[in-house]
């Protein structure tokens, strides 16, 4: 009896110790994400007519004032661009326009940007864990989804 009062003590206290690591990082995510201040990670890559693609490698999106600067792959169909493929989804532009809204235990975030090339409409679902998607509706591109994680971004000298 002692043996299993001491082992349920254990399981109790270590899984409180990870909901307060959790709860931390929630209130990261979403100060970052209130502050217009988080990076993205993309992990996977879901382009229109194509499977799923595993990407690493570094592929990102940040946001961070009023300005985005994106590195991601790009696999689809084009149209109207520059030959050779133009810039793609490589560009440091500002923002056209910016919403957030609540939705759950998740924020939607739309963004929009003119490259030099092509006009974006950015929809994220970041969830409070930091998980999140991004969907790109483009002018001259195919649509694309991108899956991955968000982190706050954090001021020089900051660990």
């Amino acid at each position: 009896m002692k043996k299993l009062f001491m082992f349920l003590t254990a399981v109790c206290l270590l899984s409180s110790c990870g909901v307060t690591r959790q709860v931390v990082a929630d209130a990261d995510v979403v100060r970052a994400l209130k502050d217009k201040k988080f990076i993205m990670y993309c992990e996977y890559m879901y382009p229109a007519g194509f499977p799923m693609q595993v990407i690493d490698g570094g592929y990102y999106i940040e946001i961070k004032d009023n300005m985005v600067s994106s590195a991601l792959p790009y696999i689809g169909s084009a149209e109207a661009i520059a030959y050779g493929g133009g810039d793609g989804y490589n560009y440091k532009e500002p923002m056209k326009s910016y919403s957030a809204k609540k939705s759950g235990d998740s924020v939607e975030i739309n963004i929009k940007v003119k490259t030099s090339d092509d006009e974006l409409d950015m929809r994220f679902k970041i969830y409070y864990d930091g998980d999140a998607t991004l969907n790109i509706v483009s002018l001259h591109r195919s649509y694309i989804s991108y899956r991955g994680r968000v982190e706050p971004l954090r001021n020089e000298g900051e660990e």
